[in-house]
């Protein structure tokens, strides 16, 4: 049985995609660990990370966004 879009007709068409390129996953796990590792150390262990810290909050909205929003 075909499934059924917008009441009785069916699909006629679907497609999936795989996100499968390697060096795209290494950049956004490169990126989402930065933000992991500033994170730990600048809010759990505080300790200011780079010679001009954002303020906490900032790295806190970073951390959401980049660290576990974009993996």
């Amino acid at each position: 049985m075909l499934p059924k879009q917008n009441g009785n007709q069916p699909v006629l068409f679907r497609e999936e995609q795989r996100f499968r390129q390697s060096w795209i996953w290494l950049l956004i796990l490169f990126v989402a660990g930065l933000q992991w590792w500033g994170f730990i150390q600048q809010i759990i262990f505080g300790q200011p990370w780079g010679d001009n810290p954002a303020p906490d909050w900032m790295m806190i909205l970073f951390w959401l966004l980049f660290g576990i929003g974009m993996p």
